[in-house]
Parts: C-alpha cells; sequence; structure tokens
C-alpha cells in the first residue's frame, strides 16, 4: 500500500511539475513575444525619427531648395541644360522647352510649371517635379504640339513648394 500511495503521490508531482512548466512556458512566450512587438515599435519610431533628422541635417549642410536658373530654349542636352535658349521662337515651332537648373532639392521638394497662352488667357499645362532623392542639377519640362502653336504671347510661370518663383514670358512670331 505504501508503495502505491507513493506512486500515487509521484505521478501527482510529475503532473503539478508538467503543469507548472507549461505554464510557465506559456508565460515567457507572452514576455518574450511582448518584448519583440515593442523592439518593433521602438525599431519603426526610430526609422522615422531618423529620416526626419536626416533631412533637416541635409539642409543644414547643404543649404535650402534653390532655382539658380530657368531658361526657355528649343531643345536640351542629355542632363536637361538648355540648348539653343531664345524669348522668340518661329512660326511652326511645336516643341518649346523650359531647362530649370535646382540645387539641395529633397524629395519633399516640388517644382511645378504652369503654361500658358496669354492671347487667349488659356492654360496649356501643368507640369510638376520632385526628385527620387537628395539632388541638384536640371531638370526639363516641354510643350509640345503636333502641329505649330499659334503666333502669339506665352507665359511659363514656375514655383517651388508653392510659391511662385518667376514668370517667364516668350512669344512665337506670327507669320
Amino acid at each position: 500500500m505504501k508503495k502505491t500511495n507513493l506512486d500515487k503521490n509521484r505521478k501527482n508531482d510529475t503532473r503539478q511539475t508538467r503543469g507548472i512548466l507549461y505554464f510557465s512556458f506559456l508565460i515567457f512566450l507572452v514576455f518574450v513575444s511582448i518584448i519583440i512587438l515593442c523592439s518593433l515599435t521602438i525599431i519603426m519610431s526610430g526609422c522615422a525619427v531618423k529620416d526626419l533628422k536626416l533631412d533637416k541635417v541635409q539642409v543644414a549642410i547643404k543649404g535650402k531648395a534653390e532655382i539658380a536658373e530657368m531658361v526657355i530654349c528649343k531643345n536640351v542636352d542629355s542632363s536637361h541644360a538648355p540648348v539653343d535658349p531664345t524669348a522668340v521662337f518661329d512660326p511652326g515651332t511645336n516643341s518649346i522647352f523650359l531647362s530649370v537648373k535646382f540645387t539641395n532639392f529633397k524629395i519633399t521638394d516640388k517644382l511645378k510649371v504652369t503654361w500658358t497662352y496669354i492671347d487667349t488667357n488659356r492654360e496649356l499645362s501643368v507640369q510638376e517635379f520632385s526628385p527620387p532623392e537628395f539632388s541638384s542639377g536640371y531638370y526639363s519640362f516641354n510643350i509640345s504640339t503636333a502641329n505649330a502653336f499659334p503666333g502669339g504671347k506665352y507665359t511659363a510661370q514656375v514655383e517651388l513648394n508653392g510659391d511662385i518663383v518667376k514668370t517667364i514670358e516668350f512669344s512665337i512670331k506670327v507669320n
């Protein structure tokens, strides 16, 4: 009889030990899960702060986004620099370029050009550009038509981040 009671006690102890181990393992899993979630939250929020700080550092070191030059021209080269600058185009012109030289542009900066035919006060096109990464250089805008543009006066209004920088006037000679 004593063996039987001893065996029962051992079985009960084993069950209790297994229960305690199982419960301890569950608490451990919950604890590890909480730590992982907290770590991911900190990492994700740290990335946003890091990007924000990097953006501010770039502005502080390299300066504010600026437009150095804007030129109406007949064409642009492979780097988008102006070729054949002019303010007066010949009749029959069907393509006009605006070359813009910019510095310290972040991905959040936006350059916008509104092309207008002044003689009829008709907006021809609105075009926008934001760089894919922090950069400086040239960017070109272009309007074109299958036939020739009508003779008369035109403008290209340039905006940087919503502020008008300059309105450039140009014309196409009337036949």
